[in-house]
């Protein structure tokens, strides 16, 4: 085996190989891989400082051991070599399939389900001969190079923007759902069955290329596979088993222009009153039957709008929102009109959840009662500060509230709506064991309402008024000594910093300490970034705390009636909002 002493870079590789048979195998096989991936073999090409590597890759305490080589790349590339390599029946061979390679000893595991490994180069011996392949001792000590996604999609001008993601993810979704309820693409039992599907791949595809630049990768079809694996399973599920026969499956389209044109839409003028489509309904794309007759059916029932305000929950809204409401959520049950939120699924099979849809499901909000977390899951306001290159910073730019319901965590992430300018507080949540899926952001104005609600219900009344706006917290050193308007000077900040501290909340520092760590982040140096925005934005989330732990915990209206509202404006839940299906 002394063959395996001879080294070659990526480098080696992209200007040729050595001779020998063996050597000519490799070249066509990395040849084809070249061609296949076109102009974004720049991953690996182009990549050599960032990718460097050498072949065979030995280990550091023993020369004679084989060790793992990862190439990361963009997902569609390693579709790209997974695809070229099980295309050929003389190549599929050459996908690893069992662990008895040293390359795979210690922590580089074997060969399991959703994961590529390709034994790309074989040892270099001029006297290589396929049939080597069948020789135990020569097989296990084959380079295994396991190209691994990015997590990234790169079109050819770059990355592509945050919007354009979703208008992919989110219509991706909406024609594979299309393909397998009415089209052709019936019960697929993998990902490669919707790959496979050529009017379905193709649909894809031509959107992934105008949008991004690059075909759609099989991580977003392995995504759309156990999106629709849930929705199918939902669709027919107990009293909605039946006809599935939608005729529009749209994110965007007539539907949609109707409810942000009169109904929803972005200013107060409209409907309803609620500026934003997600502060009604966090439904990301719709199937409907009948469109045009459903509009004009509730243009009809709301020219005549219900008056004055409903409650659910201490939560005060119109009731014509209520009347509205109630309409959608008889659509959903006729299976008319179903509004489908989607998550990216980060777990090995899709979730589903009916939200707002059946009474019993609002009996039940109203008797859930979530508690606020301890230990482990305790608040967190750190006010620790680093020196960075000679300016004091704070170690985390937000604050963390963590609510429980049994084995469930949520997680708010509570910080400036903004991290470049000052700004006021939004507070976003997610649940713990679901990935970077959120759950949506808790609409300022209605978190606000709601501590409103509980002003009375305050065992410390110093701080039962919780200031909105960025206006109302210091800005400068003279407002961070003397206060804005009568409030937050140096003593109510240290009596906030030790009352967090009762409260078990994480400052990381004694409180004592707090007032010199905003000072010290305030403090402007000369020919540095001045950010005096995010001491603004501590300060303001240390008023949050306050106001919110401050709740009394026991009796009526407590704390964590309070937390558990919390809860359900982030998912969305309540009378308030539209009917919708989560798939997560």
């Amino acid at each position: 085996m002394a063959a395996f002493n001879t080294v070659l870079t990526n480098q080696n590789i992209k200007e040729g190989f050595g001779q020998g048979k063996g050597a000519k195998f490799c070249k066509r096989r990395w040849d084809r891989l070249v061609s296949m991936t076109g102009n974004y073999n720049t991953w690996f090409w182009d990549g050599l400082n960032k990718q460097d590597f050498h072949v065979p890759k030995m280990g550091t305490k023993s020369e004679d051991k084989i060790m793992m080589i990862t190439l990361k790349c963009p997902q569609h590339i390693v579709d790209i070599v997974d695809g070229t390599f099980r295309a050929r029946s003389d190549w599929i061979k050459m996908l690893p399939k069992s662990k008895d390679y040293q390359a795979y000893k210690g922590a580089a595991r074997p060969p399991n389900e959703g994961d590529l490994y390709v034994d790309t180069l074989w040892p270099w011996m001029p006297d290589w001969e396929p049939i080597h392949v069948f020789n135990p001792e020569a097989r296990r000590r084959y380079q295994i190079i396991r190209f691994l996604a990015s997590g990234k999609t790169e079109g050819s001008a770059g990355k592509v923007t945050p919007s354009d993601m979703t208008k992919l993810q989110e219509t991706g979704s909406a024609i594979v759902f299309r393909h397998v309820i009415i089209g052709e693409l019936k019960n697929p039992k993998s990902a490669r069955d919707i790959a496979k599907h050529k009017p379905c791949r193709e649909e894809l595809d031509d959107i992934w290329k105008r949008i991004a630049g690059v075909p759609c990768d099989m991580g977003w079809i392995e995504n759309f596979y156990k999106q629709q694996k849930a929705l199918l399973a939902a669709l027919n599920s107990g009293k909605f088993s039946g006809s599935n026969q939608f005729e529009e499956f749209q994110r965007d389209g007539p539907f949609m222009d109707f409810i942000m044109d009169e109904v929803i839409g972005t200013k107060d003028s409209t409907l309803l009153g609620i500026k934003g489509k997600d502060n009604w309904n966090p439904a990301d794309i719709w199937l409907i039957k009948k469109q045009h007759k459903h509009i004009d059916n509730l243009k009809k029932l709301m020219s005549t709008p219900a008056t004055g305000d409903t409650v659910f929950r201490k939560r005060h809204f119109a009731a014509k929102i209520d009347q509205f409401n109630a309409e959608m959520r008889q659509l959903f049950k006729e299976k008319e009109i179903w509004g489908i939120s989607l998550k990216l699924v980060t777990q090995k099979e899709a979730k589903w959840e009916f939200v707002n849809v059946e009474d019993s499901y609002f009996k039940a909000l109203e008797a859930k009662q979530f508690k606020i977390g301890t230990g482990d899951f305790a608040p967190t306001c750190k006010l620790s500060t680093k020196n960075d290159e000679g300016v004091e910073v704070f170690d985390s730019q937000d604050s963390i509230l963590w609510v429980i319901d049994g084995d469930a965590q949520y997680k708010f992430q509570i910080k400036a709506n903004t991290s470049t300018k000052r700004d006021n507080l939004k507070y976003e949540a997610t649940q713990k064991g679901f990935g970077a899926a959120r759950l949506g952001k808790a609409t300022a104005a209605y978190v606000e309402g709601l501590i409103e609600a509980y002003t009375n219900d305050h065992s410390d009344q110093r701080w039962k008024v919780f200031k909105s706006s960025n206006r109302d917290y210091p800005y400068n050193l003279d407002e961070l000594l003397n206060g804005v308007s009568g409030r937050f000077d140096k003593q109510e900040i240290l009596a906030m910093a030790k009352f967090l501290k009762e409260q078990g909340v994480k400052l990381n520092i004694d409180p004592e300490d707090a007032y010199d760590r905003l000072v010290g982040t305030m403090t402007k140096v000369e020919k540095k970034p001045f950010k005096p925005f995010v001491t603004n934005s501590k300060i303001m989330q240390m008023a949050f705390l306050c106001t919110i732990l401050s709740i009394k915990k026991n009796g009526d209206n407590n704390l964590n009636e309070f937390l558990t509202d919390l809860v359900f404006m982030s998912k969305k839940e309540g009378k308030q909002y539209g009917p919708f299906l989560k798939l997560y």
